[in-house]
């Protein structure tokens, strides 16, 4: 609920010449944009976040009726369920629809941009373990948002590409990210050190076309 005031537009249907009614479009001030990015960044992307207890996460059972799961575990996937509820804000913050809107909206009052919104965004999933070790719930986060940002820049035949300015600011956030100052000594866990080189990976294929033939 919170994504949606991430370029939202409040629509009024007067009728045509009633006294007082308010214009047709009216975009979310910034203020509430800015308030709503701010949000996620602290209860759905920080680290810590959606911790869960480990007493807990010992009791998660799927619901059962009798004992058959003959189509699936018995055990939780928790990193996917997590994972889910951080990929339902992406969903409407990369979408090319909000991506176009924010950009738009801006010719009539919002004065929020596409540029500012994925720079706060990648600051709230990368800025918090920068410097150090990355956690499970982290990195599947930060490489979901990765792969995002290159299918959004670079989608599959067929699907509708970015207008220039969410392309110019898709590129720009690839780009902080490849340039980001992260440990990559051997002392670092070795968890975060592969999760790191791998997204310089990708984004290196999805930016460098000599790397992408290779």
């Amino acid at each position: 609920v919170i994504s949606r005031y991430v370029g939202g537009v409040y629509v009024e249907r007067a009728a045509p010449g009633q006294p007082g009614a308010p214009a047709p479009l009216t975009p979310v001030p910034a203020a509430t944009q800015r308030r709503a990015v701010a949000m996620l960044a602290e209860k759905v992307f920080a680290p810590g976040a959606l911790a869960v207890p480990e007493k807990l996460l010992t009791q998660a059972r799927l619901m059962r009726r009798g004992f058959e799961f003959s189509q699936q575990n018995e055990d939780l996937a928790v990193h996917e369920h997590l994972l889910q509820v951080q990929v339902g804000a992406l969903d409407h913050l990369l979408h090319p629809r909000t991506l176009t809107r924010l950009a738009d909206t801006g010719l009539y009052g919002a004065g929020y941009g596409v540029d500012e919104m994925l720079a706060a965004l990648t600051k709230a999933i990368f800025a918090a373990d920068a410097g150090g070790s990355v956690d499970s719930v982290r990195r599947n986060l930060q490489a979901e948002y990765v792969r995002r940002l290159i299918e959004r820049l670079e989608p599959a035949t067929g699907a509708s590409r970015p207008d220039p300015l969410a392309a110019a600011a898709l590129w720009a956030q690839l780009e902080t990210i490849r340039g980001m100052p992260w440990r990559l000594e051997p002392d670092v866990e070795v968890a975060t050190l592969n999760h790191r080189r791998h997204l310089l990976w990708r984004i290196n294929r999805a930016l460098d076309p000599a790397v992408k033939r290779s």
